[in-house]
């Protein structure tokens, strides 16, 4: 059993039983429920005043950012593949 305050404690600890070969595999009363770990999602939201909207260097910036996102997640789902 693993007690921690915090949830890095407790990925550090997933982690290094993983690496350690699992517990399902030792304890016969426990059944793994899947494989393959389920994706990690985020939303990601973007505010910007009305009346700055339509500015170019907001614009600019607002199309960039999307750009950037939308190419990390292009990779994401590419790497997990």
């Amino acid at each position: 059993m693993v007690e921690a305050e915090g949830g890095l404690a407790v990925a550090q600890a997933v982690v290094a039983e993983q690496a350690a070969g699992g517990v399902a595999e030792r304890e016969p009363g426990l059944v793994r429920l899947t494989s393959d770990p389920p994706p990690l999602t985020r939303e990601l939201w973007l505010m910007v005043h009305p009346e700055l909207r339509n500015l170019t260097r907001i614009r600019v910036a607002v199309d960039w950012l999307v750009a950037v996102v939308d190419w990390f997640l292009d990779g994401q789902s590419t790497a997990a593949e």
